[in-house]
């Protein structure tokens, strides 16, 4: 990842998360949409059965061998282990740890990608993926797909606080989401506003918001019975 400023487009540093020359192996990325499709069908090889549209809310009662949890349709099940593994606002970590709350540092990362192809002002010589940085924040900018044919886009810049139930609907709202990464044009070089400017096009998918939360330094990731 190489890290520019706009508009004079200088190198302030390079971060590394994989180079052959220096650690013996290149990097590659990979789509969040593959991955768990790959683990899905890892699961069925392995014979786990994956059952969906059920939703965790209470623990009912736990031991040193089992413990027995409840969901959102009333049914109950009881194993040996519950792992919460369920992000940033889980429901599960709250009974480990009920002081620990995610703080919202301040920052949201709307995205979205689009063909490289459609990217005119791309020279061939420009540094990706990189983080180019300016008065109103900063745009990631990555290839993926086979060939790098396709472009991923983030922008990083401030926003006021959502409630879940606001974020949901933020994400729901294409235009605001579309507003907001178009926002303040003359701000950046033409290379970000025609970046910029593909998020409108009937080419553009994956249109997604990321709002960064922190969570605090906690105790025990387990329970006193585990």
């Amino acid at each position: 990842m190489t890290f520019l400023k706009d508009p004079e487009h200088e190198v302030t540093g390079k971060l590394y998360f994989g180079q052959e020359d220096v650690y013996g192996y290149d990097s590659v990325r990979i789509t969040r949409k593959v991955i768990i499709q790959d683990l899905r069908d890892m699961a069925e090889e392995a014979g786990i059965e994956i059952v969906y549209g059920k939703k965790f809310t209470k623990i009912i009662s736990e031991d040193a061998d089992s413990v027995e949890f409840e969901f959102s349709d009333g049914s109950r099940e009881k194993d040996d282990m519950l792992i919460g593994a369920d992000g940033i606002h889980s429901k599960v970590r709250p009974y480990l740890s009920p002081d620990v709350q995610p703080h919202y540092t301040g920052f949201v990362g709307p995205t979205y990608c689009f063909p490289r192809s459609n990217w005119d002002h791309l020279e061939e010589t420009f540094p990706l993926p990189c983080s180019v940085r300016g008065e109103q924040g900063s745009f990631i900018i990555t290839p993926q797909t086979q060939g790098g044919r396709e472009i991923f886009v983030g922008r990083q810049l401030k926003f006021e606080q959502k409630t879940r139930l606001g974020w949901n609907s933020l994400l729901e709202n294409k235009d605001e989401l579309i507003g907001t990464l178009q926002r303040d044009p003359p701000s950046w070089t033409p290379l970000l506003q025609a970046a910029q400017a593909q998020v409108s096009t009937s080419d553009a998918h994956f249109l997604n918001v990321w709002p960064f939360y922190t969570i605090p330094e906690m105790d025990h990731w387990h329970s006193p019975s585990f």
